[in-house]
């Protein structure tokens, strides 16, 4: 999958959480019931909804830039692995907050940002390698200042989501980290292309030997 082709669908999520947002406001849908709500049946539905609805457009924006951003970067540098860290977070996310959180309604992509966030920095110290800690490193300087939501600092801000979205991220992290992230280039199976195996080769020292390949 292409950079650009995987930088489309985060753009097109945020349009469509806009136009979820201006059709709440022009036709009065309250559509922030249909969120998480922990521990109820019909709450389950908010594990696929909530991330689409916010309470109102100061909300949606100021989620917007940091959704843009980090989907940006992830699509950036594991091209391959989008689709597995976009469904992987935002499902585990949302299963973790209708287990565990407060009772009430628990909306916003704020879950996906945390969680985001959360996997870059995660998987740059997991695969241990320069370009990885790299992008951890300038996650970390960039939004430093979101640890505090992982807190119940403000009574109206689902800090559960944050937490278990972040919780998620470092979670797919830990499960990708020996994943090829679509960036490093396919091994070549074999240096010596027109060499039979099967008969042998003579190696530096000059000596023949015979691999023996037992049939199944």
């Amino acid at each position: 999958m292409s950079i650009f082709k995987s930088l489309r669908w985060p753009i097109l999520f945020a349009v469509l959480i806009w136009l979820i947002e201006f059709a709440d406001a022009v036709f009065r849908l309250d559509l922030e019931h249909y969120g998480v709500f922990p521990r109820r049946l019909e709450g389950a539905w908010g594990i696929l909804l909530s991330p689409l609805l916010h309470d109102d457009w100061a909300h949606l924006i100021s989620n917007t830039i940091p959704l843009l951003v980090l989907s940006a970067g992830i699509a950036l540098f594991y091209p391959a692995l989008v689709w597995r860290i976009w469904s992987f977070i935002y499902v585990v996310s949302g299963m973790l907050v209708w287990f565990f959180a407060r009772s009430s309604y628990h909306v916003g992509a704020s879950s996906l940002i945390y969680g985001f966030a959360a996997f870059l920095f995660a998987s740059g110290l997991f695969r241990n390698d320069f370009k990885a800690v790299g992008i951890a490193a300038a996650v970390a300087m960039l939004y430093g200042g979101m640890i505090a939501g992982v807190f119940p600092t403000q009574p109206n801000m689902s800090w559960e989501g944050h937490l278990f979205g972040g919780v998620a991220g470092v979670a797919i992290a830990y499960l990708l980290r020996k994943k090829n992230s679509g960036l490093q280039e396919p091994h070549e199976q074999s240096v010596y292309p027109n060499i039979d195996h099967r008969e042998g080769y003579t190696n530096i020292e000059n000596k023949k030997f015979k691999y023996n390949f037992k049939q199944k």
